[in-house]
C-alpha cells in the first residue's frame, strides 16, 4: 500500500502521546487502520481510527508493531519523499522510497496477551454511558500545566482545569466552546501533568466526553490528514 509518509508518522506521533508510549498496534483492515495502545502504567489509552480512503492506494496488510525507535528513523530516511510503499513481507515490515529501502523484523502481535484489548473493549465495544459533553480548546491551558498533578472540575458553564501541588491548590477555568450536556463533577482522579502538557500542545479544540464511573475521553479530529483520536485518560480507574 502507498502511505503520504510525513502524514502516516504524524499519526503515529498522536498515538504515541509524542513518545511517551514505546510501542504501537496497528490493525490495517477492510475498512481503514486501527491504531489501539496505552503505556505501560495505563494513565493512558489512545484508540486512532483512519479510513482507507484517505491513502492513494490501500491494502488490509493485518497487523502490525512498530516502535517509536522505528518511527523515528523513518522520519530521517525518508525526508524527501512524499509517498512511500509500505507491505508485510513474511514476518518483515518493509517500506520503500524513491531511493530509500527500510525493512524491520516485527514484534510478535500477541493479542491474548496485550493488556488494552481488554479495556479496548470495555471502553469501546460496551460503551460506557456518557454523562456530560464539552467542547474545549485545550491549547489555552499549555502554558499554564505546571506542578505535580492536575485533574478536572465539571459544572454547568464551565471546566475547571485543578493543578495540585503538596501544599498548593491552583484552578483554571477553561471556557468551554460549545456544552452539548452538562454535568456537576468533579474528579478524585489525578493525572500527570507532564502528560497533560503534552496532549495540551498536540491537540487544539478537543471533545471532552465525561463517562459514567469510567474514565475522562479527551477526543480530536483531524480533518486534514483525516483520522479521528481518542485519548481515555486513566481507563482502569473508577473516576
Amino acid at each position: 500500500m502507498k502511505v503520504d509518509i510525513k502524514k502516516f508518522l504524524k499519526m503515529l506521533e498522536m498515538v504515541s502521546v509524542d513518545w511517551e508510549i514505546d510501542t504501537i498496534y496497528l490493525d490495517f483492515s477492510e475498512d481503514g487502520i486501527v491504531a489501539i495502545n496505552s503505556d505501560p502504567a495505563m494513565t493512558i489509552l489512545s484508540i486512532l481510527k483512519s479510513p482507507k480512503s484517505s491513502y492513494p492506494s490501500y491494502e488490509p496488510i493485518g497487523r502490525v508493531v512498530i516502535s517509536n525507535s522505528i518511527v523515528k528513523r523513518l522520519k530521517k530516511m525518508f525526508r524527501a519523499d512524499e509517498y512511500v510503499d509500505m507491505s508485510v513481507e513474511s514476518d518483515q515490515l518493509v517500506f520503500k522510497g524513491a531511493s530509500e529501502y527500510f525493512t524491520t523484523k516485527m514484534p510478535t502481535f500477541d493479542r491474548e496477551s496485550l493488556q488494552i484489548e481488554t479495556v479496548g473493549e470495555e471502553l469501546w465495544v460496551k460503551k460506557i454511558p456518557i454523562n456530560g459533553i464539552y467542547q474545549v480548546d485545550l491549547s489555552e491551558i499549555a502554558d499554564v500545566v505546571s506542578g505535580d498533578t492536575v485533574s478536572f472540575k465539571f459544572t454547568k458553564d464551565n471546566v475547571y482545569l485543578i493543578i495540585s501541588e503538596e501544599t498548593s491548590r491552583y484552578e483554571k477555568v477553561i471556557k468551554p466552546i460549545a456544552i452539548k450536556m452538562p454535568v456537576e463533577r468533579e474528579f478524585t482522579n489525578t493525572y500527570d501533568s507532564k502528560l497533560m502538557k503534552t496532549l495540551a500542545d498536540l491537540v487544539t479544540v478537543v471533545t471532552v466526553a465525561v463517562t459514567e464511573g469510567g474514565p475522562i475521553q479527551i477526543s480530536y479530529v483531524d480533518k486534514v490528514i483525516n483520522y479521528a483520536i481518542t485519548y481515555a485518560l486513566s481507563p482502569r480507574v473508577v473516576a
